[in-house]
Formats: structure tokens, sequence, C-alpha cells
């Protein structure tokens, strides 16, 4: 309602939107909002994803965080994504934003204060570290829940490919840092990454700061992908199985 020009068409009310909300309260799942504010992945902003930090983009991140906060009812966390900002992933749009040194930070603390404000805790991806662990160590507050991703098979610190070595160290960097964490994996290239994904947290993440996993299939969700989108919550309930579940 506070920026009907970013509706998409066909789309839930808000009432409608809601009694989903209560569906899966009433199956025992709790929902989580999220929404990308990455300069990579905000094409659902429209018009504001070219206007990026300036007045009118600010207004309009603080009136869809709060409008949607409300939407959810009060949420312990908020998802506000801000991953793959670089050029390297944008390398084949027609338009690159990359919000760099203080100008990222001013833009995501923004974000972290709105949260803060209205009782939600920030929950972002960790990618930010793999490039800039000094900057991240600097100024990343620990209220903000860190989710580190990696979808490969193998958990080998001492394999060739030197890109995984770096994705993988950032799960024991976050920990020893003292961030709160869930870890993301995915059947995207493989089935066997959640499962690997558990034990190698299980090792090197406190558990006090071990807050849960997450399985990121990235398939759509339309009715072609339900078989793989479902067995990605069954390769995460086994995985729980058989390295938490009585241990």
């Amino acid at each position: 309602e506070s920026h009907p020009e970013l509706a998409v068409k066909g789309a839930l009310s808000k009432a409608d939107f809601a009694k989903k909300l209560q569906q899966c309260r009433d199956l025992g799942l709790t929902p989580i909002p999220k929404l990308n504010f990455s300069a990579c992945h905000d094409a659902w902003l429209k018009q504001y994803s070219r206007m990026v930090s300036t007045p009118e983009y600010y207004k309009v991140v603080d009136d869809v965080i709060t409008e949607v906060h409300e939407l959810f009812d009060n949420p312990a966390f908020f998802h506000l994504g801000l991953d793959e900002e670089t050029y390297a992933h944008q390398r084949h749009f027609d338009y690159i934003v990359i919000r760099n040194h203080e100008l990222w930070w001013n833009d995501v603390n923004r974000m972290f204060r709105l949260c803060d404000k209205l009782n939600t805790r920030p929950w972002v991806w960790s990618d930010y570290y793999w490039h800039n662990p000094d900057l991240f160590t600097k100024n990343m507050s620990k209220d903000v829940l860190q989710s580190n991703w990696y979808y490969d098979a193998s958990f080998d610190l001492n394999q060739e490919n030197k890109d995984h070595v770096n994705y993988i160290s950032c799960f024991i960097d976050l920990d020893e840092l003292g961030f709160d964490q869930v870890p993301t994996g995915s059947n995207w290239s493989c089935e066997e990454n959640m499962e690997g994904l558990m034990a190698f947290s299980k090792k090197h993440i406190h558990p006090d700061r071990l807050k849960g996993f997450m399985m990121a299939p990235w398939h759509f969700t339309i009715p072609s992908e339900r078989d793989f989108l479902k067995r990605g919550a069954d390769l995460l309930t086994l995985a729980r199985k058989n390295l938490f579940d009585g241990k």
C-alpha cells in the first residue's frame, strides 16, 4: 500500500497474504520476511533500483521494510539480502550499481537501525566478507544474524579451488569473530552439500552461535519445480536427523 507502483500484477491482497501467513503458523512454521536490497538483486524495486542511495530510495526502503514488518506481525527476524553486489555478478547487466566503501556501510546501517527501531533482528548474506574481510570485521554489528553460503560437495580446506576455501573459511572466521550464524546450503549443484555443511558447522561453529540451517534450492516456486523444492526440504530434514537429532 505504501508503494503500489511496486506491486506485481496478480499479487495477493494484503488481507489474503495475511491469511497465507496464518496458514503457515497453523502448520507450526514461522514466516520470516525477506527483501533483497542488494543492487544486484533489486529489480523488484523497479525504477527505484536506479535511484540507489538517494533520498527517494531511502524513503522507499524505509516504507517497504516498515510495511512488510507490520504485515508479518512483528517478526523476530528480517532478512535484508545484500549479497553479490560486485562487478563480477553484474558484468552482463545493462545497468551496473555497486556501492563501495563507506556508502555501502551507510546504506546497510540505515536498514539495520530501522530493524532495531522495529524490534526485529536484521539478517543478511555474509559474502561481503569474502571480498572485504577487514571492512566487515570493523563495521558489521554483532546484532546482525549472518548466513554465509556454500553449495558444493567438498568442505576440504586444503582443496585446490582457493575460492571455495575462502567461502568455507568464512564460516570459521565468523564464529571466531563472535557472530551468530544460520549456515546456508543447497541442492542447486549437488545433493551432498547439506549434510556436509551440517557436519562442518557442527565441528567448527560454537553451538551457542549456531542458530540453525537454511536450504536454498534457488528454483522457482511454481508447480513444475515442486519436486526439486520438496527434495531440498527432504535433504535438509535427513541431514538434521543424521547429524543433530538425539545428539
